[in-house]
Parts: structure tokens; C-alpha cells; sequence
């Protein structure tokens, strides 16, 4: 891990007095019903001008957010993300950072880093395929699977969120919350593929065969660690177990799959990696870390948030010989 942003830094900086976003008007009602003393669905007979119980806060929690009920009758979500202005700003940041260091990238004469580490000849052995063509096939289902997996996050925000329950704003705090962790996740990839100018497994063919296909592709041939394709599959893969562990109070049909299912199509898009001569195992295995890590890390903050620490967010940090991310929030 070291060597994908040497001098990198975490700054963990306390912001006061940032708003929230504004409630929805599900929200605005179900605050109201609940500080008037109205009877809870889930808690019967807790008004307090009745002489019962105070309704608990973790009642009182489900149905500030509260929108139409799930499958099984209670209120969907079971909790919110918070995010900020300042979530919307780092994603601007990231973005400005990832566009910088694809455009700053220059192709080296020689590799920094060149042949396998610990196990990395005996899997590539055993996974590589013999055939050109279908080394070729496979990673280009490889690529496939990225997109798909990379676009999953948003349309189980819209569809979900937004289609399934009505609640657009919840969807909307999703996609920015799903935003920012594939943005922090490829901008440490690229740093980290920058930094280390790892050549490729197929690299070695082309001393021998040049005009092989992987040779002449125009992909670069030194960006091998850490896997780009692996990191990104893993950062779906949790956002999509988090985000369903946080908010489903159902867990029927694709919220009670989806996290299995992510992960195991994360887990078959490094194989195919390996499999297509485009990465050696250490480099999917770092590339799985990084994305498991940024995937668990990001939604998982900002579900700790509360009013009073409003947000969190990650944002980049460059300069001569280093490249990183600060997480600044409050806690």
C-alpha cells in the first residue's frame, strides 16, 4: 500500500455548520405527526399527553426519514446517508484530480517494475489462457462487466430509491455518496499505476512477438499494479452491501442478493484479469483491498454522520512525487 502514494496523508478535519440537505416532504410529516405526540405505527400508545413512554429515538430516527413502506409494512429507509455541500465539492475535486492525472500521464521508456512477486508466476501458470483469442475475448468481458458493475450503483439508487419508494432524494444522496467512492477509488488506482509503472504480464510475450495482439492494442503496458478493473468491482461490490445492509428493512428479492452477488461478480472480474495476461494476482489482490477499503469506508462514514456533524467527504491531494486522498468530515 505504501507504494501506491508515498508522502500521501489522511487529514481528518472537524467541519461545524454545514446544513443538510432539506427534507423531503415525506420527511417534513413524519417529523410533525411524531412532535405533536401522535400515535407510532410501531410504538402504539407512546404519546405522552396519554401518560405513556416517550417514543425511543431509534423510532423516532426511522421515521424522520420515513417514506412509503417497504415490502414488509415498515418504513423505507430504515436510514439515511447524510451528505453536504461539501460531498458535492469533493466530487468536483476528485473529478478535476482523475481527469489531471490521466492527462499528466507519459508513457515511460522503460518500466519501473517488471515480473512477478511471492505467487505471482504459479497463478499466472495456472489462470492464464493458452489461446490468444481468447485471452482477447475475455478481457473485453472483463471490460464489460466493469461498465455494467460501475453503472449498477446509480441505476439501484434511481430505480430503487427513486422508482421503487418515491423517495428522489434519497436517491439523490446515494448517487453523490456513490460518486465520491468510484471517484476515490480510481484516483488512488491511477496514482498508485502512475507511481509504480508496473509492466504487464503480457509485456514479456512482446520481446518475442510484437505484433501479438495484446502488443499492439495501445494499451498501456505499465499500469499493471494495482488492477483498475478489480479495485473499481470491489467499490460497487460494498457500496451495494452497505448501502442495502442500511437501508432495507426488507430483505427480499435483489436487496436480500445484491451484496453476495456483487461481490461475487467482483471476485470473477480479477480472475478474468488474470486469465487475459492483464494483471498478475498481486495486483488484483491490492486492487481488491484498495476497493474493498474506499467501498466500505466512504458510504459507511456517511451513514454515521449526524445533524450535528452533517457530512463527510474525501477529497484529493497532489504534488512533486506524491498523490493521496484527505478524508475531511466530522464526527
Amino acid at each position: 500500500m505504501i507504494l501506491l502514494a508515498p508522502g500521501a496523508y489522511l487529514a481528518v478535519a472537524f467541519i461545524a455548520g454545514a446544513l443538510p440537505f432539506e427534507p423531503s416532504p415525506e420527511e417534513s410529516h413524519a417529523t410533525s405527526f411524531i412532535d405533536a405526540g401522535e400515535t407510532s405505527p410501531l410504538a402504539p400508545n407512546t404519546s405522552p399527553s396519554d401518560g405513556g413512554a416517550v417514543l425511543p429515538a431509534a423510532v423516532t430516527d426511522i421515521f424522520m426519514d420515513a417514506g412509503p413502506p417497504g415490502l414488509n409494512g415498515l418504513p423505507w429507509p430504515r436510514e439515511a446517508p447524510v451528505v453536504g455541500p461539501l460531498d458535492i465539492g469533493a466530487v468536483a475535486a476528485l473529478s478535476v484530480g482523475t481527469v489531471a492525472l490521466q492527462l499528466t500521464y507519459k508513457q515511460p521508456t522503460t518500466p519501473n517494475w517488471s515480473g512477478g512477486i511471492l505467487f505471482d508466476d504459479w497463478v499466472r501458470r495456472v489462470l492464464r489462457l493458452t489461446s490468444a483469442s481468447a485471452r482477447a475475448a475475455v478481457a473485453s468481458l472483463s471490460d464489460f462487466m466493469l461498465y455494467g458493475l460501475a453503472a449498477l450503483p446509480f441505476l439501484d439508487a434511481w430505480l430503487g430509491a427513486g422508482l421503487t419508494y418515491g423517495r428522489s432524494d434519497v436517491a439523490w444522496k446515494l448517487t453523490l455518496l456513490d460518486a465520491e467512492a468510484l471517484l476515490s477509488t480510481t484516483f488512488v488506482t491511477l496514482g498508485g499505476q502512475h507511481l509504480t509503472l508496473r509492466a504487464r504480464p503480457f509485456v514479456t510475450l512482446c520481446a518475442h512477438q510484437p505484433t501479438a495482439g495484446e502488443c499492439t492494442d495501445g494499451s498501456a503496458q505499465d499500469t499493471s499494479f494495482p488492477s483498475g478493473h478489480t479495485s473499481v468491482a470491489f467499490t460497487v461490490a460494498l457500496l451495494e452491501c452497505v448501502n442495502h445492509a442500511r437501508l432495507d428493512t426488507d430483505h427480499s428479492g435483489w436487496n436480500g442478493v445484491a451484496c453476495p452477488v456483487t461481490l461475487a461478480a467482483a471476485g470473477l472480474t480479477g480472475l478474468m484479469r488474470i486469465a487475459s495476461d492483464r494483471h498478475y494476482a498481486s495486483d488484483v489482490i491490492v486492487g481488491g483491498l484498495i476497493g474493498t477499503g474506499i467501498g466500505y469506508l466512504v458510504p459507511t462514514l456517511h451513514f454515521a454522520m449526524t445533524s450535528e456533524h452533517p457530512t463527510t467527504a474525501v477529497i484529493p491531494v497532489m504534488g512533486p512525487g506524491y498523490a493521496g486522498l484527505a478524508l475531511s468530515g466530522g464526527f
